[in-house]
């Protein structure tokens, strides 16, 4: 009986790792998003900047 007891622990043993794992997969998603959202913007502001500094630029010559 000793032995159906241990693999009966075990095996909750695995299936809360497992859910610990998912778990963990899920938040590591989450993060993934954030940082991939993050990326996003950082390069949509630099588009803009680089439009803006072009056009200052392309200003400064019309001027001269």
């Amino acid at each position: 009986m000793g032995s159906v007891a241990q693999a009966a622990s075990g095996t909750a043993l695995v299936s809360g790792s497992v859910e610990g794992l998912a778990l963990d997969a899920e938040a590591t998603g989450e993060v993934a998003r954030h940082v991939l959202d993050a990326a996003d913007t950082v390069a949509r502001q630099s588009a803009s900047i680089g439009a803006e500094v072009v056009n200052r630029f392309l200003a400064t010559l019309r001027a001269a």
